[in-house]
C-alpha cells in the first residue's frame, strides 16, 4: 500500500480481494474477506477461520488451498489483522 501511496507499482504478492495492482477488488474474494471481519468481530478464532476457509476448498492468492493459521495472521504482503501483542 505504501508503493501506492507513493505512485510507485505495488510490489510483492498480492492481497487476498484486490487484483495484482490493488486497483480492483476481486468480488468473491473480497466477500470472504469481509465475511472473515465479521467472523473475527463475532469472537471467532483466526485458526477456525483458516480451517474453515480450508474446508470450503478457499484458494488463496497462490491458487492452493492451504490456509494456515499463521498465514491467516499475519497475511503475506499485507496485513489482515494485527496481533495485540
Amino acid at each position: 500500500m505504501r508503493q501506492r501511496v507513493s505512485g510507485l507499482p505495488p510490489t510483492g504478492p498480492r492481497c487476498f480481494g484486490y487484483t495484482a495492482e490493488c486497483a480492483e477488488l476481486v468480488e468473491d474474494e473480497a466477500a470472504e474477506v469481509k465475511d472473515c471481519f465479521h467472523a473475527l468481530l463475532a469472537g471467532a478464532a483466526l485458526s477456525g477461520m483458516a480451517a474453515d476457509l480450508n474446508e470450503r476448498g478457499i484458494l488463496n492468492c497462490n491458487g492452493t488451498a492451504a490456509w494456515p493459521a499463521l498465514r491467516a495472521r499475519r497475511g503475506r504482503g499485507c496485513r489482515w489483522s494485527r496481533s495485540p501483542r
